[in-house]
């Protein structure tokens, strides 16, 4: 189990995940609001696009909220990840 380097560090994370994805975002609710406490809580891979004119918001205290990987493209007018995020090859997050 990883734990967090700091006391400061553990209630910055439980703070955001009681308020939940749309904390991440700057311009409120989410139109997509994917969580997962502690594992990677949005995966793309391959071709695979996400896209919204709203808000994606992801949540996660994992190095990897979001992982993207091959051609994966998310486009949003707003994205906020509450956590580590990753992208491989030639994906993406645009807005």
């Amino acid at each position: 189990m990883k734990r967090p380097r700091t006391l400061a560090a553990a209630l910055t994370a439980m703070a955001a995940l009681a308020a939940g994805p749309a904390a991440a975002l700057a311009a409120g609710p989410c139109t997509v609001c994917v969580t997962a406490p502690s594992s990677t809580s949005l995966r793309v891979s391959s071709t695979a696009m996400v896209l919204t004119d709203g808000a994606v918001g992801v949540m996660s205290t994992a190095d990897k909220a979001a992982d993207l990987s091959g051609e994966a493209r998310v486009v949003a007018a707003d994205i906020g990840i509450a956590g580590g995020w990753v992208t491989s090859a030639n994906g993406s997050f645009s807005l």
